[in-house]
């Protein structure tokens, strides 16, 4: 039995030694057999090469779609804005035609109004996609914004028209539409019953020439821009019934409208000057008779 053993035994070891043999072949053959680098390999260069194309003709395909996007929503938003500035001349005429008929001015101006609000949120809409767009992002133009501003308070959505007013302010690139958005920034403060707001952006809009940008403006320029400012001022102060504000306001305006020369600009200016000379003497009128 001792002997049975021993002969398992070596039998067993030698089973070992062999497997070890072959695991140490294994292990040369795979040393010595390494892959070749992946850009040695032909396969590999057309795989990775075909990838390149196929990213890189989606970038382009991306960028092509985008810009084409954008192109077209400039085009939409251009139209819009072309049927939104068409209303005040569509309403005007409304009101000549009918002027002897109230209820039909009523309603051909609420339709207008309709009209109004859907136009200029379908604006605002296609606004706020092109902004959104990576290549149409600070595109828009500061009139644009003031075009679809101005519509949509003259349809009561305030909050959005601010915001808009807000951005057209800081894209203007004349003072003339820098002021212009500040005095409606104002005007929308006026609807809203805050008069301390409302003289806080008119202020703003009077010293819109301290902006480093304008600071360089023609004389004639500044004071065209303040006279409007100014003028609009003393209305609003106006309807407040405040008439030592208006008269203040319409001091200045004249002063200012002193250095226009005669033209059609220094004409509108004096009219409306009679008209807001006519409202603080109605308005000092009427502060007689209550007091």
């Amino acid at each position: 039995m001792p002997e049975y053993n021993d002969t398992i035994k070596y039998m067993f070891e030698k089973q070992i030694a062999l497997l070890k043999n072959e695991i140490d072949d294994l292990k040369f053959e795979i040393v010595t057999r390494q892959k070749k680098p992946w850009h040695r390999e032909a396969a590999a260069l057309i795989a990775f090469a075909a990838l390149l194309f196929s990213f890189g003709t989606t970038v382009v395909s991306y960028v092509r779609t985008a810009q084409h996007d954008v192109l077209n929503s400039r085009i939409e938003l251009s139209s819009l804005i072309k049927e939104i500035s068409n209303i005040p001349e569509l309403h005007a005429k409304i009101m000549k035609t009918y002027q002897g008929s109230p209820r039909v001015i009523a309603g051909l101006s609420a339709q207008l109004n309709n009209r109004n609000l859907v136009l200029s949120k379908q604006a605002a809409s296609v606004i706020d996609r092109i902004e959104n767009c990576y290549f149409g992002g600070d595109t828009v133009l500061d009139v644009e914004y003031l075009a679809v501003a101005t519509a949509l308070g003259a349809s009561l959505q305030y909050d959005k028209a601010e915001v808009y007013h807000e951005l057209a302010f800081k894209r203007a690139a004349d003072p003339s539409a820098a002021a212009g958005a500040l005095r409606s920034k104002a005007g929308i403060a006026m609807a809203g019953g805050d008069a301390d707001k409302m003289r806080k952006f008119m202020q703003k809009a009077r010293q819109v020439f301290s902006i480093q940008k304008f600071q360089s403006t023609l004389q004639l320029t500044k004071d065209i821009v303040n006279a409007n400012t100014e003028i609009q001022w003393g209305m609003a102060e106006l309807e407040l019934n405040k008439c030592d504000n208006a008269r203040e306001h319409k001091i200045k305006t004249e002063h200012l409208v002193q250095d226009i020369p005669q033209g059609s600009t220094r004409t509108q200016f004096l009219w409306l000057l009679e008209d807001l000379s006519t409202g603080i003497e109605k308005c000092i009128a009427n502060s007689s008779i209550h007091n």
